[in-house]
């Protein structure tokens, strides 16, 4: 990880400020925030870019590249663009207890070698309003904006346009592996 791992309520109001990873070819891989189940990260006028976790041997060495959540992660009026790991390019939400609250954010140029190029949402609840997810891919699976396995994602007023992945769902894949997977849509294009 970029920074220490969160584990209590931390905010940070960016006022436009880059998160960046350089993307040098010398410099090493990194995600840029990792929220552990106890922690709660709000992000508030923020860009987060060039976070890359490629490794394929675990969940913690190989998903989110911008953030791995496993708490609490909410966005708003922030950007996530460039940012690629094996799973979750921009953002890993993983289990049952993770949140994720997207609000008049852009998820933009994310890549995962596996599912969801922007957003995997692995288990726990994410909703997304007033937002935009384009042009992000999922290399080899599904979901090249959006991945839900076994969770609820909730989507409103937003925008999800020309994302790609190979196998299907270029824009949103739902799976209900265990018979939970929910995606409501409204008033989206």
């Amino acid at each position: 990880n970029g920074l220490p791992t969160i584990f209590s309520d931390i905010t940070i109001d960016g006022q436009g400020a880059t998160i960046a990873r350089d993307t040098a070819p010398d410099v090493p891989n990194f995600r840029l925030f990792e929220v552990a189940a106890s922690g709660a990260l709000s992000l508030d006028s923020v860009i987060l870019s060039g976070g890359r976790v490629t490794e394929t041997t675990t969940v913690s060495t190989g998903a989110g590249g911008a953030i791995l959540n496993a708490g609490s992660v909410t966005l708003t009026q922030s950007t996530v663009k460039g940012n690629e790991a094996t799973w979750g390019g921009g953002i890993l939400n993983l289990g049952a207890a993770s949140w994720l609250s997207v609000t008049e954010s852009t998820f933009q140029g994310n890549r995962s070698d596996q599912n969801g190029g922007a957003i995997f949402n692995a288990g726990g609840t994410t909703i997304v309003n007033a937002s935009t997810i384009e042009d992000n891919r999922s290399l080899t699976t599904f979901g090249g904006g959006i991945f839900n396995n076994d969770g609820t994602v909730v989507i409103t007023d937003s925008t999800i346009q020309n994302n790609a992945a190979w196998l299907g769902g270029g824009g949103l894949a739902n799976s209900a592996v265990q018979g939970n997977g929910s995606l409501i849509i409204t008033a989206s294009q």
